[in-house]
């Protein structure tokens, strides 16, 4: 089974084959790779770091921020709702919630082809058009709601609390640390 092709309109039979046989390592990691290189180009479109540093230091930032943000993504993130679920006695593996999260990050697929052929046509990196986004956005907490009520075992309700009590908490941090530096 293609999770790249399933995941869209048989989320449940693809999370529950996948958890049953596994996705390859290599597939994991891409799609965290994939997640961290659109974010990474998307942020260096924004900020000109190549105008600022040059091609060469453009791509070591590029390089440098994508590997940051896979650690992240592969590390930290799945462990956040591992550790969130397991307040309310949860049953995911961290293992399974990696898998979850990786496939997720699936629609970054698009945003990703988006932005490098409009980089083809253009020659310059343009910020995903907002509906691609909306659209890869309820894809993405499709999957998450539906893998972490899986791996988890709870209800729709509280794989939802699950999936935006981390984001609550990292948004409230970076809120505060907003404010301390002003």
């Amino acid at each position: 089974m293609n999770p790249y092709t399933k995941i869209w309109t048989k989320t449940s039979a693809t999370i529950d084959f996948l958890l049953e046989n596994g996705l390859s390592t290599s597939l994991l990691n891409l799609n965290f790779l994939i997640a961290g290189l659109t974010a990474s180009l998307l942020s260096v479109g924004e900020d000109k770091v190549f105008a600022t540093f040059g091609v060469a230091g453009g791509l070591v930032f590029l390089l440098f921020q994508t590997v940051l943000i896979w650690l992240a993504l592969k590390f930290l993130l799945p462990y956040m709702y591992l550790l969130i679920g397991k307040m309310w006695n949860g049953k995911a593996t961290f293992h399974q919630m990696a898998l979850i999260v990786s496939l997720a990050f699936i629609p970054e697929v698009i945003y990703l082809t988006y932005v490098l052929v409009l980089f083809a046509v253009s020659g310059e990196i343009i910020e995903v058009n907002y509906l691609i986004r909306l659209i890869g956005w309820v894809f993405t907490i499709r999957i998450l709601v539906i893998g972490i009520a899986k791996v988890q075992g709870f209800n729709y309700v509280f794989a939802l609390m699950n999936l935006f009590l981390p984001a609550i908490i990292l948004g409230v941090l970076g809120l505060l640390l907003g404010v301390l530096n002003n």
